[in-house]
């Protein structure tokens, strides 16, 4: 996950040091997921972070990827403002992100309250992310 590496040292500069970003990857999580998906998964969490570096005033951010049985998960989740789902359209990011999820046959929940943080959850069975190639060929 040399890319998720980059992207989180990515993160921590451009926040300037106004808040800590942390990367955990359990042993479990596999070390080599298909191009397409690992990279899609990035994109999923590069989104977050840019959202919590935005809009979220966090002191603390963390990415954890991890395996339960044959499911990988991946988390971003911030101490920041948060916000109230229900009354955000959540605009193109969010759209993005579980549109992104959705390909790689996964799932993606956002939780967050005002004044609470937010988190990010991703979850796909571990199969779809290992030999799942682009759906349109690319």
């Amino acid at each position: 996950m040399t890319s998720l590496q980059a992207l989180v040292k990515l993160t921590r500069r451009m926040s300037r040091n106004r808040f800590e970003v942390s990367l955990e990857v359990d042993g479990a999580f596999p070390r080599e997921l298909s191009r397409w998906a690992g990279g899609e998964l990035v994109r999923v969490l590069q989104e977050a972070l840019n959202n919590a570096r935005w809009h979220s005033s966090p002191r603390k951010v963390s990415v954890r990827l991890w395996r339960e049985g044959e499911a990988v998960l991946a988390e971003m989740a911030d101490d920041g403002k948060g916000f109230d789902p229900s009354t955000s359209g959540g605009g193109v990011g969010m759209s993005s992100m579980r549109q992104r999820a959705l390909r790689l046959g996964g799932e993606l929940a956002i939780e967050s309250k005002p004044g609470s943080g937010t988190r990010v959850r991703f979850e796909a069975p571990i199969v779809r992310l290992l030999a799942q190639k682009n759906p349109e060929g690319d």
